[in-house]
């Protein structure tokens, strides 16, 4: 614009601008020409706008000798210029909208209660992860070294399950949620549940593998606890049954060191048989006594929950028996019960949870 009115300025800006401020502004600088010869004469102005698909971005102001008039050359450079200028300043403020709109993601993912792992699905290798890594196991992020969230795990046993979980992700197949056991930068041991998926780019290839884990270890503690009262509260209902079968075997015990008492002094006597009948009491006491440590063992299996073993190798016979022994006594006033056993394979689970169940069903 050769020249600018206090109007056009209205329109382009929308408030309130006028030429003759931007003249002063000029003047207040003291703004000097290259051969800006004294008394010459009042500069010239002229007025660039800059827009960018439809929208204000500012203005440049031109400013040259009296003597020297803009022409329509002069017009026609500037016109790209601003165009270019426009441009790098659209693309300049888009850039500082991302930048910001990324510190403002990065500080919503770092305040998440879950720990969130970016793993290049090739080399493993972290590509990002978030600050619930040190809320949650004690290492911060530029401590995980060269292994990554892997040297992080509590044994190898699950390190192969997590390499199998990040190998099917990296190939596109989403792995549901599983628990791992990690270990803390303290020392102890803590499961999170977590889930191994891939991040697809635009032709569905992988371009990454994520992870998402969030702590669990005060649940399962909980319902370890809540698992043993439950047994403890079932033992109460067995334990008439249970001192039953204890008494009977304490009271031969107690009738057979009498009798064994008397045979000792018919055995100074030198009466006949007397030996014979002594091993043969001897052998009937120490039965008895096997009975009840047999008793006390079943229940200690029956109250105990092996730590960090919640599955393993289960003979359902052996189970069985346990079960029959600490209900015999309760089952017998009500039934009779006829055991038939055959062979069978050991079976995954756990033999306090399973024999707490058959417990319950006799």
């Amino acid at each position: 614009l050769d020249s600018v009115t206090d109007r056009d300025l209205l329109e382009l800006f929308g408030e309130p601008l006028t030429f003759s401020t931007l003249k002063r502004v000029l003047e207040k600088t003291g703004l000097s020409l290259p051969g800006d010869p004294a008394g010459e004469g009042e500069r010239w102005l002229m007025f660039v706008p800059l827009f960018h698909a439809r929208r204000r971005l500012g203005g440049l102001l031109l400013a040259g000798h009296a003597g020297d008039p803009p022409s329509p050359e002069l017009r026609e450079t500037w016109e790209p210029i601003a165009n270019t200028i426009s441009v790098a300043l659209r693309a300049a403020g888009d850039f500082e909208r991302v930048v910001a709109l990324e510190a403002e993601k990065r500080q919503l993912v770092d305040n998440l209660p879950v720990i969130v792992a970016r793993l290049d699905p090739q080399t493993g290798a972290t590509l990002f992860i978030n600050a619930a890594i040190d809320r949650i196991l004690g290492v911060r992020a530029g401590e995980l070294g060269a292994v990554g969230v892997e040297g992080l795990l509590a044994d190898d046993l699950e390190r192969e399950a997590s390499r199998d979980a990040r190998a099917r992700a990296a190939a596109g197949v989403a792995t549901g949620w599983e628990d791992r056991r990690y270990r803390h930068a303290d020392g102890r041991v803590l499961t999170l549940r977590e889930s191994v998926y891939p991040v697809l780019g635009h032709a569905h290839s992988v371009h990454a593998v994520e992870i998402i884990a969030y702590d669990i270890t005060t649940e399962i503690d909980a319902r370890k606890q809540l698992m043993q009262s439950d047994r403890l509260a079932s033992l109460g209902v067995l334990a008439a049954g249970v001192a039953h079968e204890i008494n009977n075997p304490v009271a031969f015990i107690s009738l057979a060191t009498g009798q064994m008492n008397r045979l000792i002094d018919q055995a100074k006597r030198g009466e006949p048989g007397v030996h014979d009948r002594l091993r043969e009491m001897a052998g009937e006491v120490t039965e008895a006594a096997a009975h009840i440590a047999e008793i006390v063992a079943e229940l200690k299996l029956f109250t105990r929950i092996p730590e960090g073993a919640s599955a393993c190798p289960v003979d359902v016979n052996r189970m069985l028996q346990t079960a029959l022994t600490l209900t015999s006594a309760e089952v017998r006033r009500h039934a009779r019960i006829d055991v038939q056993l055959g062979p069978l394979p050991l079976a995954p689970g756990g033999f306090a949870g399973m024999g707490h169940v058959f417990a319950n069903l006799l």
